[in-house]
């Protein structure tokens, strides 16, 4: 039969995905709440170690691309200023699931 382990590995996996059907019905009953708003809130509340992985992987990724590469490594942008990339773009994406994609704080975070 199945391992111990991964019997609780699919309890624990079905425990979650209780809670988060759960709070996201319970976000959106009220029709009247945007999508963006549980969104960022599901991303803020519930799934914040995501988001900041995601940013991470953003980052990581980043270095991918060969010509940006190359240019942020002549530059020395990375090198010099690794934490302050990070920050915008946390701070763009924010911008845009708080506010909605199409506010105006949206577009000028985003410009």
């Amino acid at each position: 039969g199945p391992s111990p382990f991964f019997l609780l590995l699919a309890t624990v996996l079905h425990i979650v995905q209780q809670h988060f059907r759960f709070r996201y019905d319970r976000l959106h009953k009220n029709n009247s709440t945007p999508p963006s708003t549980v969104l960022a809130n599901l991303l803020s509340y519930d799934l914040p170690y995501v988001t900041r992985l995601s940013l991470e992987l953003g980052q990581f990724r980043t270095f991918g691309i060969p010509t940006i590469s190359r240019l942020l490594h002549a530059t020395r942008e990375y090198e010099d200023s690794c934490g302050r990339r990070y920050d915008d773009t946390d701070l763009i994406l924010r911008e845009i699931l708080e506010n909605g994609s199409t506010s105006e704080r949206a577009r000028k975070a985003n410009s």
